[in-house]
């Protein structure tokens, strides 16, 4: 499939190809596009506040619906994480201005949403970690953030 970006929407115009390449299962292309553009067009904080974030959530709204199944929501959550890594690992080192920690809180297996902060941080001139459990939190961070996702519940269940 052939997928068009109109460069002149800025990150937005980036976010249907995204959801597309997410929705194939196709990794290369969807981390390629937002490697690509972070490089040559759009601020990375962009594409992950205006592209990576909004086709989460567009994929958690298809598996609530029925219209994916878990394994397909998983893949998508598992190239956007590596989207996330990608564009944030490939922006030019800056001076930092502290250090922060970012992990997800005990059980929380939604990890997307703490990979976005620590990425953004990063790219605002902090130091980020991203250890992936509450349990691993590092020594020596100036601020450290835990976040729990409950945005993967499907409407009228849970709190």
């Amino acid at each position: 499939m052939t997928l068009t970006v109109d460069p002149g929407l800025g990150a937005p115009g980036y976010l249907e190809p995204f959801l597309g390449h997410l929705a194939e299962g196709d990794e290369p292309a969807a981390v390629g596009l937002l490697t690509g553009a972070a490089t040559s067009v759009i601020a990375a904080g962009r594409l992950l506040l205006d592209v990576v974030a909004p086709a989460q959530r567009r994929v958690g709204e298809l598996w609530a619906s029925g219209r994916w199944d878990v394994a397909r929501e998983h893949a998508a959550t598992a190239i956007s994480e590596r989207a996330v890594a990608a564009v944030t690992e490939q922006a030019p080192p800056r001076p930092h201005r502290g250090r922060i920690t970012v992990a997800c809180v005990e059980g929380e297996w939604h990890a997307l949403s703490s990979r976005l902060v620590a990425g953004l941080e990063g790219l605002r001139d902090r130091l980020a970690d991203f250890p992936r459990s509450s349990a691993l939190l590092m020594a020596g961070a100036d601020a450290v953030g835990a976040g729990a996702d409950d945005s993967a519940t499907p409407a009228g269940e849970g709190a």
